[in-house]
């Protein structure tokens, strides 16, 4: 079997990780109180503080009806190369949304601050988040690796390869595809069940595993309160 290929975390400083989680709840908190302005912010120094943990205080802020420029790329620094995301918000223990992208072709803090605005709205799965909520909302940010294919023979291989609590896991065959992000593991810490709970969720089975399926792991860094 080929050598296995681990990738590694996106560097990120102290700064990026505030940087990314402050854009992120500015776009949640300005999304769910109808600011068309929002989900353009990248990076800015959240206003007001009503979401959990997220504002700062002081610091420069911009009225709600004041047009902001966007950064330039240049600005931006390292959170200005491409990068994908996913946004989980929660209410106490239980999931309020969850969106994300797998493939980079966003600079990373315009991935967040999209992915975020999307969480609160537009995941089917809930209804949209209330302005209510945001004092409530818990907000955290995966940033992924590279992806990396599995080599393997036998979804029993697969199982075998894996490693509990440090991959996301990518499944594909034809259209079909779904991911855990690593965070996962903690619910799910069985590799069998956690392939077998992603096997469902990609809309695959167990007869399909002789007809392409492909597999690719990942790594995240994890952004939250007090990032």
């Amino acid at each position: 079997m080929a050598r296995s290929v681990f990738p590694q975390p996106r560097e990120l400083t102290g700064d990026d990780r505030r940087r990314l989680y402050s854009a992120a709840v500015d776009s949640i908190e300005r999304t769910v109180r109808g600011d068309p302005v929002g989900g353009r912010l990248q990076g800015r120094q959240p206003e007001g503080g009503r979401l959990q943990g997220g504002r700062p205080q002081g610091g420069r802020s911009e009225g709600p009806d004041r047009p902001v420029a966007e950064p330039s790329v240049a600005a931006l620094g390292s959170l200005g190369s491409l990068g994908s995301s996913f946004v989980t918000v929660e209410h106490g223990s239980a999931l309020r949304g969850c969106i994300g992208t797998l493939e980079p072709v966003r600079p990373l803090v315009e991935d967040v601050t999209v992915n975020a605005a999307k969480a609160v709205e537009t995941d089917t799965r809930f209804a949209p988040v209330r302005s209510d909520e945001l004092s409530k909302l818990a907000v955290k940010i995966s940033v992924l690796s590279e992806f990396a294919p599995i080599a393997f023979e036998s979804r029993a291989d697969l199982v075998e390869s894996l490693r509990p609590g440090l991959d996301g896991l990518l499944l594909a065959a034809g259209a079909n595809r779904g991911t855990f992000l690593p965070s996962v593991w903690s619910k799910i810490p069985d590799a069998a069940e956690f392939v077998a709970q992603l096997e469902r969720k990609a809309g695959l089975s167990h007869n399909d595993w002789g007809a392409g399926v492909s597999a690719f792991r990942y790594a995240t860094v994890e952004i939250g309160r007090g990032a």
